[in-house]
């Protein structure tokens, strides 16, 4: 059986905290004797304290506070109160015959000590329980107590009785176990439905992923498509703009040679004119009206290849200012190919992003862009 061997008080109470006090006591019965007021009781207030009393009328005060030593000379800050219980039977849990409990009290509350180091009172409470030790047990008979269990009615000895044979610390512990496997319970169903919003999450990014991934797929088809288109369409412009070239030099050769032709004629209209100065003067005439003939005739064929030649040069610009613009479009399109790529890039970082999370890779559905191609995608 565990029983207590020495106490150490210091500025509790009656108790000076430069002088303490250290009590040892032998199994058996020990009787402490004094006149009244010589801190009898106060001892074994100390002995409730250490034992985790938290409540100041158990220990004849209205605050913790009170507990300090004080004298009208001198205030304590602290007190602290060190029980030493002989387990040599080992009925507390610990490898140990010897156990050192400690309690200190100052403005910042109580600090409890196991073997000299640092415990909760609860874990502090659970442990002396082990021995059937508490602060409201009856380990400690205060004044009055065996009076009163005697005058306690019948239905109050039960508890009592519960209490001395530590039923009631089992009830208690029972409760308390019972409190926690509902917290546990309430606790699993909050982890379960924030499972279940997390698994539908999941769904839902994963759904995301693939409409990302199609899309990025459609789109870089789509790019590529219209890239070739406006290839084809600067070759074939390029292509026209070499057949009109051609035809433009030779609308210029033939303006050339009609040019020199109506130099010819005019050489020969002057010829003629003089001509008709001598003896065959209407032959000359009828030849002067031919050839005025020829030469009006040529400067239609002239004023004509010259109109086409200018349609040609204005087409020929149009052409050539469509090709700038197809060059820009393409440079362009370029330049939007390669930020796609580099948003490609963190799409395919957020996709491995995603396939982590989801912890399983899937290959994007190639149905899409199959169809696409079939109907032949254009924007």
């Amino acid at each position: 059986m565990v029983y207590l061997k020495s106490v150490e008080i210091g500025g509790f109470k009656s108790f000076d905290v430069d002088h303490r006090i250290r009590l040892t006591f032998d199994r058996g019965l020990t009787v402490l004797t004094g006149p009244i007021g010589s801190g009898k009781s106060n001892l074994v207030d100390a002995i409730r304290f250490v034992f985790c009393e938290p409540n100041p009328k158990a220990l004849r005060v209205s605050s913790l506070g009170e507990l300090l030593y004080e004298t009208s000379a001198k205030r304590s800050t602290y007190a602290w109160v060190k029980a030493v219980l002989d387990n040599s039977d080992f009925g507390l849990p610990v490898n140990k015959t010897r156990i050192e409990i400690k309690r200190r009290l100052s403005a910042r509350g109580s600090t409890y000590y196991l073997n000299g180091r640092h415990i909760s009172r609860k874990r502090l409470l659970g442990f002396l329980e082990a021995a059937g030790i508490s602060p409201n047990g009856f380990n400690i008979v205060a004044q009055g107590t065996v009076i009163r269990m005697a005058e306690v009615e019948l239905r109050n000895l039960r508890q009592v009785l519960e209490q001395l044979t530590g039923i009631a610390a089992y009830d208690r512990k029972k409760r308390e176990a019972e409190e926690n496997l509902k917290e546990a319970d309430h606790k699993i169903a909050v982890a379960e439905a924030r499972i279940e919003e997390v698994r539908n999450r999941l769904k839902n990014l994963e759904r995301e992923r693939n409409d990302l991934l199609r899309y990025n797929l459609i789109r870089e088809e789509v790019r590529e498509l219209k890239a070739a288109s406006i290839s084809r369409e600067i070759s074939a412009l390029r292509d026209t703009i070499d057949r009109l070239d051609k035809s433009y030099q030779e609308c210029s050769r033939e303006i050339a040679a009609i040019t020199r032709l109506e130099e010819g004629l005019k050489s020969e209209k002057t010829l003629l004119e003089e001509k008709l100065k001598g003896s065959r003067l209407a032959e000359a005439k009828l030849r002067l009206i031919e050839v005025k003939g020829q030469i009006r005739q040529e400067r239609r064929d002239i004023t004509d290849l010259r109109g086409r030649v200018e349609r040609l040069e204005e087409e020929i610009a149009r052409l050539r200012a469509m090709e700038a613009k197809s060059s820009q479009a393409l440079s362009i399109l370029a330049e939007g190919i390669r930020e796609v790529e580099g948003r490609l890039k963190g799409a395919r970082e957020r996709e491995r992003a995603l396939t982590s999370r989801l912890r399983e890779r899937r290959e994007a559905p190639k149905e899409i862009v199959t169809h696409l191609e079939g109907r032949g995608i254009d924007e």
